[in-house]
């Protein structure tokens, strides 16, 4: 019983952060391409 209370509030949590930690992957990658493409212009000129 146990058991299974601490599998259904590990479940539920999990679900939340993937969420976030995939909104802030995408913002650190949109970042990185930002960053580069600024980095790639300066270069080139």
């Amino acid at each position: 019983m146990i058991g299974e209370e601490i599998r259904t509030n590990a479940d539920a949590p999990i679900r939340e952060p993937s969420k976030t930690a995939y909104l802030f992957l995408s913002v650190v990658v949109l970042l990185i391409w930002v960053g580069g493409s600024v980095v790639s212009s300066s270069l080139s000129v």
